[in-house]
């Protein structure tokens, strides 16, 4: 897949994986 500088869709996808990612991650620490 290429991405050319402007082109949002990529950047938005991987934003969003980004901060699942980060969710999940917290989501499986055990409670502090």
């Amino acid at each position: 897949m290429t991405v050319k500088p402007g082109d949002t869709r990529f950047t938005a996808n991987y934003e969003e994986q980004q901060r699942n990612v980060a969710e999940f991650n917290r989501n499986r620490q055990p409670a502090a």
